[in-house]
């Protein structure tokens, strides 16, 4: 991590400890997983920029958690975190249903190094002409998920000002030492 990208450090809070411990045990355990489907066009392209102007507007999403060599673990905001969208195209699988389950159990497989991947990521599956699967892949060490609601609906106002106006007007959300703040 480059030191110049550093926004903030924080001390975990008790239940990041706890979660961070039940992680090291069994980095599953606290792996999340939500799956949406959307109807109608989607414009890859706008849903990316509609989540770089999420990351941009929620520090957790530009988080890491940091715990090898130190003596107490921390949770690091970087100023900048690039984001990315995977997107996967299955339209033309005979058995598009059992390849999209396949991707979903891949990406669990896959779980998260939270020292350095991005915590929360996106999978659109492209099923059909007019018919996708967004699979959202997070930790709950950074979000719950109350606020993972209010993240989904964020990213589709962003997306929605997109395919609209052509621009987006980038709202900040609370920092998480808001939150840490309030425990």
């Amino acid at each position: 991590m480059d030191i110049k990208n550093v926004e903030r450090i924080y001390a975990l809070t008790w239940l990041q400890k706890g979660m961070l411990r039940f992680h090291l045990e069994n980095p599953e355990y606290h792996f999340q997983q939500y799956v949406i489907e959307l109807s109608g066009e989607v414009k890859s392209c706008l849903l990316e920029e509609s989540f770089q102007a999420l990351a941009k507007s929620y520090d957790v999403l530009r988080c890491n958690i940091l715990y090898e060599k130190i003596e107490q673990p921390v949770h690091v905001v970087q100023k900048v975190r690039d984001v990315k969208i995977t997107y996967l195209d299955i339209s033309e699988c005979s058995d598009s249903e059992v390849k999209l389950q396949e991707i979903i159990h891949d990406d669990r497989n896959r779980k998260f190094d939270i020292s350095k991947d991005q915590l929360l990521r996106i999978i659109l599956v492209r099923l059909a002409e007019k018919t996708h699967k967004m699979i959202i892949s997070y930790h709950h060490i950074i979000i719950d998920g109350w606020s993972l609601t209010i993240l989904i609906s964020r990213l589709f106002q962003y997306y929605n000002a997109l395919c609209e106006k052509g621009s987006i007007e980038i709202v900040s959300g609370p920092s998480f030492q808001t939150y840490v703040d309030d425990v």
